[in-house]
């Protein structure tokens, strides 16, 4: 049981290195493209398009992510089922 644990524990330190690798580059390039690309985009749009701009720059995003999320999902699920 003990050999069982410690693998599992190296297994949940691979996975959070392995986020914190991923996850930080592209935290900082998403909020790099924040404020260089759609705030910039927001300032010069009329105030009257400011609402419809954030909600396709929100519901683009979730789209994005959501793909994402799929595509992690389907490979992960392919490599398990051999």
């Amino acid at each position: 049981m003990n050999s069982s644990y410690s693998h599992f524990s190296k297994n949940r330190r691979l996975v959070g290195c392995i986020t914190t690798l991923i996850g930080a580059p592209l935290m900082c390039c998403c909020l790099l493209g924040l404020f260089y690309v759609v705030f910039p985009m927001l300032e010069q749009s009329t105030p009257a398009n400011f609402p419809l701009m954030l909600v396709l720059c929100a519901a683009g995003a979730l789209g994005i992510l959501l793909v994402i999320a799929l595509l992690v999902i389907f490979m992960y699920l392919r490599n398990n089922r051999h």
